[in-house]
Order: C-alpha cells, then structure tokens, then sequence
C-alpha cells in the first residue's frame, strides 16, 4: 500500500507457502544457473528457523547452493531489529553477495549512517565493511534513497549516486530495492565490473518508480541507463 502524499509504502500480507518453504524445495544438481537469490529472509518461517546443527536453516541451504557451483545471493526485509544478528549474521559465511538497505545495514552493523543531507559518508563504508566482516564472501551492497555503496571482501569500495528522478514523477516506491539488485546482478551475470553494474541497479531502481506497481515500469537494461544518465545523478552528501 502506497500513501499519495509521500509515495512512502507498507505491506499487509500472509505468510502463505513463504512459512513453509523449507531445503527439501531445492534442488541445485541439474540446474545450468549460476546465481541462487534468496529473498526474503526473516520473512520464510522454516528457512528462518534454527536446524540441528543451531544456525537458521537458510545457512544450510545457501551452502548447498555454492557447493553446487552457484554464488549465492541474499536479501532480507526490514523487520524487527533483533532478529538481524540472531538469523541474518549466522548465514552470512556462505553468502557471495549480500543486498540491504540503509535500516537493514543499520540493524546489523549496529552503526548509524544518518539519513538525507545528514547521510555519513564515513559511517557508511565503515557499516558496509562491518557487513563484509560477518563472513560475505563478495560484495555488499547497501542502498538508501540517495544512491548505493558496495564494499567488496577485499575491502573495495564503489559508490554510486542516485537518479534524478524528480518528485512529479515518482508513482511509488515499492519494489525499488529489488529492481536496483535486478540491475547490479544482472551487470555482474554479464561480466560488468561493479561501478556499472551498481549505475545499472540504480537506473533499474529509477525506472521501477515511474508505476504504482513493483516492477510493470521497468525497462531493459540499455534504456534503464538512458533514462538515468538522461535524468543525472544526485550528489551524495
């Protein structure tokens, strides 16, 4: 549900099949894919929930993702702050790429990166190498409304200013986090390096602002691009 006003969203939903996804729905033998994404976590009940060895069963899960030659791929929702160390940290040693937004990032970390003009530079790539020191094998990805900032396992950092898109435009903001992953894995699936792909994870995430729905106005990635440097870049402060 997105209010007029501000364009800010909220979700009303039932857990559904997401409660009762568990390791036994997966099976990496026979796939050709070379990314496994696994979203949402602290939103799929049985993945979420501790197995024998102690960790949530998405650990389990993810490591046999990569054993099977996938990288592995995370995202989560922003729910209660707790539940971040108690299920998302112990799965991060078995993540290749992890994907969060500025609360997200923020809950983990346990590292304040401000918001708006008062966004912290500093304490952003600071969260973002606290994340990678969780145990993520390659990259992470944390986002926020002025743009993007990835931070690499060997301590690389990329940033990435956001589009321009311009109040008047913008339907709402449902969905846009996902497009901006879409954008970034799509450029790294093709052999981009990451300050391409991230400019196409934030042009991706534009062009999903443009419609009321999640994803009905987002275009291929040649035009998501147009669209973004056609637009410009903010600034991040």
């Amino acid at each position: 549900m997105t209010v007029r006003g501000t364009c800010r969203r909220t979700f009303f939903h039932d857990r559904g099949a997401n409660a009762r996804l568990g390791p036994e729905h997966f099976d990496f033998s026979a796939t050709g894919a070379r990314y496994f994404y696994l979203g949402y976590l602290l939103l799929l009940d049985r993945l979420d929930a501790p197995g024998a060895d102690g960790y949530p069963e998405a650990r389990d899960l993810l490591q046999r993702a990569r054993a099977g030659g996938l990288l592995t791929c995370l995202d989560c929702v922003s729910a209660a702050g707790d539940l971040f160390r108690s299920t998302v940290a112990p799965v991060l040693p078995e993540v290749d790429m992890l994907f969060v937004n500025d609360f997200e990032a923020e809950q983990l970390a346990r590292i304040s990166i401000g918001r708006g003009a008062e966004l912290d530079r500093r304490a952003v790539e600071v969260a973002a190498r606290a994340l990678v020191g969780f145990g993520v094998r390659g990259w992470v990805v944390l986002h926020f409304p002025e743009g993007a900032c990835a931070c690499s396992g060997a301590g690389e950092i990329v940033w990435q200013a956001a589009v321009n898109v311009g109040r008047s435009l913008v339907k709402s903001a449902v969905g846009a986090g996902d497009a901006l992953a879409a954008g970034v894995l799509f450029g790294l699936h093709e052999g981009w390096p990451m300050a391409r792909s991230l400019e196409l994870g934030v042009c991706a995430a534009a062009t999903s602002l443009l419609h009321p729905t999640c994803s009905q106005s987002v275009l291929p990635a040649a035009e998501c691009l147009a669209f973004g440097r056609a637009r410009g870049f903010a600034v991040v402060p």
